[in-house]
């Protein structure tokens, strides 16, 4: 158990948030795992860590700040669970031998690692957050013989993250951002002036006028914008229910968002923003296209990365199926066996698995492919 080479990107950029290894010594266009390819499958493609197939890992970065280190081992190394947040476990197929850090979109972002050569390999995931920066550690190790489809080995992160508010839906990203620049004047200050805020603006380069600026100016061209279009039409019918003037700026947002329950106060005393503020479905009038994009927007936000987590499971698994209880994958994945339920279910609706179930509730996960497996079974 010994570490052979390893290699660190101490100021890595993960592009989308994604931090992307690729087996540069494989070649995309030959024929690979079926699968197991980078693009077959419309999961997520980080899941709530990290998912790996033929030639690919990506893992699921949540900050800017990322330090990345790889290392090749000549076994399986010890488990050091009590100095990482988020550890699993993955296979890997490597077609060539040398695996680097790239862009999602492509090209080279940092070093690369040696490894003996093809074949599969086991790679443990590891993540933690120090100083503001997020730390990982990709560790490899051949596995010629292996069978196991990944598992999780301690979580931190939620596999399943709260719903989302109503409100990040509906509202544009400035007068949400407002709630987050009263947050910290509050915590600094406590109730919140406009007089405050705007010295606040001030002093983080936002300008004298920055509450003022219009929201939704006149293009230049002259042509109307139809998303900025329909973005204000929508805001006007939501002011007008909450008995407020049009807002056109971020101060006229301020008795907007005062009026739908997200901020409490008034100007004279001063505002704060409300810790957990009513469902806009409780406070508006909203039409059912909207609350059914809204509730898609919800599951997306909570149900897609462990949802993409199963479809690894599946993907991994001989001939592209995997029979287990929702106990089972829970403990696999670290997670509860109902928020198991509720992502197959998802995964199923969105038809990136084929899921059944026998009499006595086991379950059958297929991920759904068009050729059939070959003749490794994958």
């Amino acid at each position: 158990m010994t570490l052979v080479r390893a290699v660190r990107d101490d100021d890595h950029f993960p592009e989308y948030g994604l931090i992307v290894l690729r087996d540069d010594g494989y070649d995309g266009d030959d024929d690979g795992e079926g699968i197991l390819e980078e693009y077959d499958s419309e999961a997520h493609p980080g899941g709530t860590v990290a998912v790996a197939g033929e030639g690919w890992l990506y893992a699921n970065a949540t900050s800017d700040g990322t330090a990345v280190r790889l290392e090749l081992h000549d076994a399986e190394p010890p488990l050091e669970l009590d100095t990482w947040e988020d550890v699993m476990e993955t296979p890997l197929l490597v077609r060539g031998g040398v695996v680097a850090l790239e862009a999602l979109t492509g090209g080279g972002l940092g070093p690369e690692l040696e490894l003996p050569g093809a074949g599969r390999y086991r790679v443990r995931v590891a993540r933690r957050w120090a100083e503001g920066v997020a730390e990982w550690a990709l560790c490899f190790w051949a596995d010629p013989g292996g069978t196991e489809p990944p598992r999780f080995l301690r979580r931190k992160v939620p596999a399943v993250a709260a719903p989302p508010s109503d409100w990040d839906d509906l509202l544009p990203h400035e007068p949400r951002a407002l709630l987050w620049f009263m947050d910290a004047v509050q915590r600094e200050h406590g109730a919140v002036t406009v007089a405050l805020l705007e010295a606040w603006g001030r002093e983080h380069g936002r300008g004298a006028d920055w509450l003022d600026r219009p929201l939704w100016p006149e293009p230049a061209s002259g042509e109307p914008d139809p998303y900025s279009a329909a973005q204000r039409s929508e805001i006007t019918d939501l002011a007008a229910q909450l008995g407020v003037q049009d807002p056109a700026t971020l101060r006229g947002f301020l008795p907007f968002h005062r009026a739908a329950g997200l901020l409490a106060g008034d100007l004279a005393a001063g505002f704060r923003v409300v810790e957990v503020p009513p469902s806009a479905r409780k406070v508006l009038r909203l039409l059912p296209e909207r609350l059914a994009f809204m509730d898609l927007r919800a599951d997306i936000a909570r149900y897609a990365k462990l949802a993409a987590d199963l479809t690894a499971l599946a993907r991994w698994s001989a001939g592209g199926v995997l029979e287990a209880s929702s106990a089972d994958l829970a403990d696999r994945l670290l997670t509860e066996p109902w928020l198991v339920d509720e992502a197959l279910d998802f995964a199923a609706a969105k038809g990136l698995l084929e899921v059944g179930s026998d009499a006595s509730g086991r379950l059958t996960l297929a991920f759904p492919y068009e050729d059939g497996p070959d003749d490794e079974g994958f």
